[in-house]
């Protein structure tokens, strides 16, 4: 018994020693393994370590790049800029002679060819970036001065000035789409009125957007008379608000004065048999320049005080009102603009030295006494 037991106990070690080697072996296996699956980690952790090195590396380099190019870009720009205003300036001061030359009132040959001189230069100073660098006010500027015609020689270049003007309205140029869309209201005619018109709204409207004034004081007139449209006098005014942030009183008084001008140009037209405005409209036009004469009255504006004294005074398709005029003329002669203080003064007195002034006062004497 004793020597199974002896047997059995040394088996029973050499199966625990061969399980503890087994076990060694695979603790071996698995540490084996987890080095592997760490080595492989790192390796992997370095790779992506490599790419994302390089990965920034590259961006810096791309943004490196892209800064010197937005630079140099600047740079170009700044001095394309410059130069623009070299060349536009020197112009100016070639029109500026120009200008002095056509105020002589007389013309020597020396002149004509100093103005030639004087003119080509302009043209070539422009010429480069207008069509270079297809710059919109090199190419507004080369317009006007193909639009010149002073000198006894000089013809105007219609076809170039309408080219050019062109190109710089394309090129978004707010004074070239104002001064297109005047070009579209003066010359309206035929069957394509209407389409001229609403061509001018739209160039008009363009310019406002870029913050040309006298474009939005064109937008509030098309929209105060229904050129284009429905009459609009709410968004008018909204438009001569933000022209006369620019402009101030002078924003009214030119409104005004165009309300004026068409019921002059009426009664002008009247004997003709072809006038322009119905009654209804002729009605509407005196409301509104009486309107906006006394907003510019109103924000200071001292013309304004004698062009209402003449609209009440005249009548212009209305009965006169000589009692407004007077009061208007008043106001002007207590003006502190002397010049305005003097001209009250002076139609004060031609009013109060007309006949119809003192028929009007003695019928208002005669009316009063009648009812007392």
């Amino acid at each position: 018994m004793e020597l199974e037991t002896a047997e059995e106990a040394f088996r029973y070690s050499r199966f625990a020693a061969a399980a503890q080697c087994l076990d060694r072996a695979d603790e071996a296996l698995r540490k084996l393994a987890q080095t592997k699956a760490d080595r492989k980690a790192r390796e992997e952790a370095k790779r992506r370590a490599r790419e994302e090195a390089k990965r920034k590396a590259r961006e810096e380099a791309e943004r490196k790049a892209r800064e010197e190019a937005e630079r140099k870009a600047r740079e170009e720009a700044e001095r394309k800029k410059n130069e623009l205003l070299r060349r536009i300036d020197e112009t100016q001061q070639n029109i500026n002679e120009m200008g002095r030359l056509a105020a002589q009132g007389y013309w020597s040959q020396g002149d004509i060819n100093n103005w030639n001189r004087l003119f080509n230069k302009s043209v070539k100073l422009l010429q480069i970036p207008a069509e270079r660098d297809n710059n919109p006010e090199a190419q507004f500027f080369l317009a006007a001065l193909y639009n010149c015609s002073v000198a006894p020689h000089q013809h105007r270049d219609t076809g170039k000035f309408l080219y050019w003007l062109g190109r710089a309205v394309e090129n978004g140029s707010a004074a070239a789409q104002y001064q297109m869309g005047l070009l579209c209201e003066e010359h309206r005619s035929g069957p394509d009125s209407r389409q001229d018109l609403e061509f001018a709204e739209r160039l008009f409207r363009s310019a406002s957007e870029q913050g040309h004034s006298e474009a939005m004081l064109h937008v509030g007139f098309f929209l105060e008379t229904g050129r284009c449209g429905k009459c609009d006098e709410r968004a008018a005014e909204e438009w001569y608000g933000k022209a006369a942030k620019d402009l101030g009183a002078k924003a009214y008084l030119q409104i005004a004065n165009w309300y004026t001008n068409q019921i002059l140009n009426h009664e002008q037209e009247v004997g003709t048999g072809v006038p322009r405005f119905s009654s209804r409209e002729l009605r509407d036009r005196l409301r509104l320049a009486i309107k906006w004469y006394k907003k510019a009255a109103e924000s200071g504006e001292p013309t304004a005080l004698l062009s209402l004294g003449n609209i009440f005074w005249r009548g212009y398709g209305a009965s006169p009102d000589l009692e407004e005029a007077e009061k208007w003329f008043r106001k002007a002669s207590e003006s502190t603009d002397s010049e305005i203080m003097e001209e009250g003064k002076k139609r004060l007195d031609e009013l109060r030295r007309s006949p119809t002034y003192w028929i009007k006062k003695v019928g208002r004497f005669i009316s009063k006494l009648h009812s007392n």
